[in-house]
Formats: structure tokens, sequence, C-alpha cells
């Protein structure tokens, strides 16, 4: 049960991270001068010009790398808590 948890934590957590992921790449590809202000910018940009499923651009991409991080950290955190004799849920 603890992997279908991790699994099911690190899709909602790239589900969450990857709209702000596809902002923070669009300021930093941004040729003009400075950054300061640019984020609110580019997500009324985005939305306005690409509809909102743009912010889930690349979310494959991002899943692939938080996935497995996710399900080894959760994993490995209750193997720990069982080797130390803590409480594991």
């Amino acid at each position: 049960t603890h992997f279908a948890a991790a699994l099911l934590a690190s899709v909602i957590t790239t589900t969450a991270a990857n709209p702000a992921d596809v902002v923070k790449t669009r300021v930093m590809n941004d040729r003009s001068n400075g950054h300061s202000g640019k984020s609110l910018m580019h997500f009324k940009s985005i939305l306005r010009d690409e509809g909102s499923m743009a912010f889930m651009k690349g979310w494959t991409a991002s899943y692939l790398r938080i996935g497995p991080h996710t399900v080894i950290s959760f994993i490995l955190i209750e193997k720990v808590r069982q080797l130390f004799g803590m409480k594991t849920y």
C-alpha cells in the first residue's frame, strides 16, 4: 500500500508543481532585461494565448523526474522507520 500511496502522491505533486515550472521556464527564457514582475505577465499570457492546458506542457517529463524520486523516498522512509522500531502507518 505504501507503493500505491507514493505513486498517487507523485502524480499529485507533479500536477501541482507543473504550472509553476512552465511559468518559471518561460520567465528564464525571456530575453528582455530583468525578470522582476515577469511571472504574472507570463502566467496571463499563457492562459490567454494557449489556454489552461498549456500549464501541463512537459508533465510527462516532470513525472519521470519526480515520480521515481517520490516513490523511492516514501518507501525508504517507511523502511527506515521500521528498522528503528518506529511506528509506521
